[in-house]
């Protein structure tokens, strides 16, 4: 059972939750987990802070496509942090699970906002669909505005709802004296642009100096003080002006900072560093050379078996579960407990026992992940106690952590499972696993991407066995051709149409591929033969389930699963001294005919 498989995993040195893609402790993004999330956002301090949250998970070929988006996007807002915050988080990493599926994230990246004195976390509306640095700038103001958020430090005066007048400028000028605090005045029209940024990114850069009043006006209602009709920054103090910058003068919002920096430091505002600089390390600095170990020529089961256990404990994660997405895993898990290699491990018999608990009529609702759980847990398909499954794989292993791994490890099961398909279960296991990759897959573009995929090679094409590992193949090799040379291809395993000419010298003509070659090499290569099982693992017949499935399954189900060697044993046993017994017996018998025959005749 996958308890079994997973103290393999742990003996055979199972891998720890994925690196992230963020460096830790940086203070750029700011690293929140499961015990760490709710703590940071409600602390005291936080109370009147805006937050944006990036949830990704690590082994997502777009989260990681995507990080150097948002590492450069924490660049851009360093200096906002008394107008907002930026964390993220890995819903990768199994320990998080709980607080990534309480903030209704079921896909990633996914990215959300949460308002100052309301941390609704389950609310589903709170969503940030913004993709690049500029939109990601634009909808964090957008909301701020909106929402009327406040410096962190609650004093309010951070300003930009409408452009003030000059008497509006002058009662705010003599007000802020009064209270020891300098104006920042940015006169400038409503369109200014720099060359890298706003005026309004301009203000966002403001919030990050102290005692230090901004406000936002036109050109003409300035003009009093900065005595130009130009786009200015004006510092005031009363009536007089400690500071003016030309902003047609400077080529970056950079430029304009460094020149308040300089000069400000010597006023009554002082520039605090409110984040230090840290190097975010990119994924692609954490190698490892484990991998080589595997043959790649062989299918390694566990791999399948790593894949399997990541769908369904991490990846079926919209809940509730119930119909389209209900209906999905029960195909899916239905028709994979019946393709499943047996092998002493019994994995193929806990998919049975679980799609037997789904078939039941009574659950045509799951409402939480726990309860999910307890369904995977009574199927036989548990993880440690207390615990969550460490996942190892062996021919999927990345050379590069947070790559390949899981979706080999799919791409893997899928190819295995297609090829032990026969001719009547090839399209039903091909809708199957396409309604399980719409409803469940979690990383958001590539489910996108899949939908598209299957426009162009249509689920219709597969009537049987061998048109459905042809259609697989196509599939998989135009996915392969859109990714190839993207951030998320593992440098050791680049995204390549297979089979190459080593994997298979007659698979290819000059041109093109030859199909009857290519399709006898993807048989052989995913079949029982060429599989590589775990140390003292054996594949066993399962024949017999082709008769009638249900009736061993409801055998299997009833049968206590702890026992099931022992009772073999003492069948065995009884057996063998049965037949010692009878023989004995009819022995006795036949002596004791003989002996009155004997004594009759004297």
């Amino acid at each position: 059972m996958l308890n079994l498989l997973l103290l393999t995993f742990i003996s055979q040195g199972g891998c720890l939750p994925s690196k992230s893609l963020y460096e830790e402790n940086t203070d750029y993004v700011q690293i929140l987990t499961q015990e760490t999330f709710k703590e940071t956002l409600e602390r005291p301090e936080e109370a009147n802070q805006f937050w944006i949250v990036e949830f990704y998970a690590s082994w997502c070929g777009h989260c990681v496509h995507f990080a150097p988006t948002i590492k450069e996007f924490a660049e851009e807002i360093k200096d906002w942090t008394k107008l907002v915050k930026l964390g993220v988080i890995d819903c990768g990493n199994s320990e998080n699970g709980e607080i990534c599926q309480e903030n209704q994230v079921h896909g990633f990246p996914t990215m959300k906002y949460y308002l100052p004195n309301d941390r609704l976390y389950d609310q589903k509306e709170n969503l940030i669909e913004a993709r690049t640095i500029e939109a990601l700038k634009q909808e964090t103001l957008k909301l701020a505005l909106e929402h009327n958020v406040p410096n962190a430090n609650g004093l309010g005066r951070f300003l930009y709802l409408e452009n003030i007048g000059a008497a509006s400028v002058r009662n705010v000028v003599e007000q802020n004296s009064k209270d020891n605090v300098l104006t920042a005045l940015v006169a400038a029209p409503s369109d200014l642009a720099l060359k890298d940024g706003t005026a309004i990114d301009l203000l966002a850069d403001l919030t990050a100096f102290s005692d230090i009043s901004i406000r936002l006006t036109d050109v003409a209602s300035a003009e009093k003080w900065s005595e130009s009709k130009e786009p200015v920054v004006l510092i005031l103090d009363h009536d007089a002006v400690k500071m003016k910058i030309e902003l047609n003068d400077i080529t970056s919002r950079s430029d304009v900072l460094a020149v308040l920096s300089s000069t400000l430091t010597t006023e009554k505002t002082s520039w605090k560093n409110v984040v230090k600089k840290s190097v975010i390390i990119e994924a692609s600095d954490h190698t490892d050379d484990s991998w080589e170990k595997y043959d790649q020529s062989k299918v390694y089961l566990q791999d399948v078996e790593s894949a399997l256990l990541q769908l369904l404990f991490y990846d079926v994660n919209s809940f509730p579960l119930d119909g389209d997405s209900l209906n999905a895993i029960k195909k899916y898990v239905k028709i994979v407990s019946q393709l499943y290699p047996s092998t002493t491990r019994n994995i193929d018999v806990d998919l049975r026992n679980l799609s037997s608990l789904l078939e039941d009529s009574k659950i045509s609702r799951v409402k939480k992940r726990k309860d999910w759980i307890g369904l995977l847990d009574k199927a036989g398909l548990t993880k440690l106690q207390g615990s969550q499954p460490d996942l190892s794989y062996a021919a999927c292993k990345p050379s590069v952590e947070n790559l390949r791994g899981y979706t080999c490890g799919l791409w893997t099961s899928f190819h295995l499972f297609l090829s032990l398909s026969p001719d009547e279960q090839a399209p039903l296991f091909v809708e199957a696993m396409s309604e399980m990759i719409l409803n469940h897959f979690s990383c958001l573009e590539c489910r996108k991407n899949f939908k598209n995929e299957i426009e162009l090679f249509p689920l219709s094409d597969v009537s049987d066995h061998s048109s459905g590992v042809r259609w697989l193949w196509k599939l998989h090799n135009s996915v392969n051709a859109r990714i190839a040379g993207e951030k998320s291809e593992d440098p050791k395993f680049p995204k390549i149409q297979f089979p190459s000419n080593e994997e298979c010298a007659l698979c290819k003509t000059a041109d093109d591929f030859e199909i009857a070659e290519t399709l006898k090499y993807l048989d052989f290569h995913y079949s029982k033969e060429n599989l590589v099982l775990a140390d003292g693992e054996k594949i066993i017949d399962n024949s017999r389930m082709e008769d009638d499935p249900d009736e061993i399954v409801e055998a299997i189900v009833d049968k206590p699963k702890s026992h099931k060697g022992l009772v073999w044993f003492f069948l065995v046993v009884s057996l063998i001294a049965s037949m010692g017994l009878w023989r004995s017996y009819r022995i006795r018998t036949r002596l004791k005919r003989h002996y009155r025959k004997i004594s009759h005749q004297l």
